[in-house]
C-alpha cells in the first residue's frame, strides 16, 4: 500500500490517509484512529460502569501480587501527566481566581507553572516514601 492512499472511515465518514487508520496485524480497520480510540474508551467506561466490583478486585489483586512495582506505575503516571498537560490546562490553573485572561499569560511561565507542579509532586512522593 502506498503512502497517499485514502481510505474513508465507516464511523465518522471523512476520507483521511491509510496512516491515520489502526493496524490490526497486517490489515487496517474500517475506523480512522480517532473513532477507533473513541469506541474503546465508551466500550471500557461502559464495561467499568457495569463491573465495578471486577475493576477493585482486579486492581487490589494487582496491587497486593507487586506493591512496589503499582506504586511505580503510579508514579510514572503523574510524571506523565505533568508532563503532557496542555497549555491551555496549566494557563487555567494560574489564571484561577483572578480576572486574568489566558491570553495574557506568556509561555514562559507555563513553562514555570509546569516545573513547580512537577517539583510539587516529587516532593510529595519523596515526602510520602521517607
Amino acid at each position: 500500500m502506498s503512502a497517499t492512499e485514502l481510505r474513508t472511515c465507516k464511523e465518522c465518514g471523512k476520507t483521511k490517509p491509510i496512516e491515520d487508520f489502526c493496524k490490526l496485524r497486517r490489515w487496517y480497520t474500517h475506523q480512522c484512529k480517532e473513532c477507533y480510540n473513541a469506541i474503546h474508551r465508551l466500550y471500557s467506561k461502559q464495561w467499568h460502569e457495569r463491573n465495578p466490583t471486577k475493576r477493585k478486585e482486579y486492581k487490589y489483586r494487582w496491587k497486593n501480587k507487586d506493591p512496589i512495582h503499582f506504586k511505580m506505575t503510579q508514579d510514572e503516571g503523574m510524571k506523565r501527566l505533568v508532563k503532557n498537560m496542555p497549555d491551555c490546562y496549566i494557563r487555567s490553573l494560574i489564571i484561577w481566581g483572578t480576572k486574568l485572561k489566558p491570553s495574557d499569560i506568556p509561555i514562559e511561565l507555563v513553562g514555570l507553572k509546569r516545573a513547580e507542579l512537577t517539583l510539587k509532586r516529587e516532593a510529595k512522593r519523596l515526602f510520602n516514601n521517607g
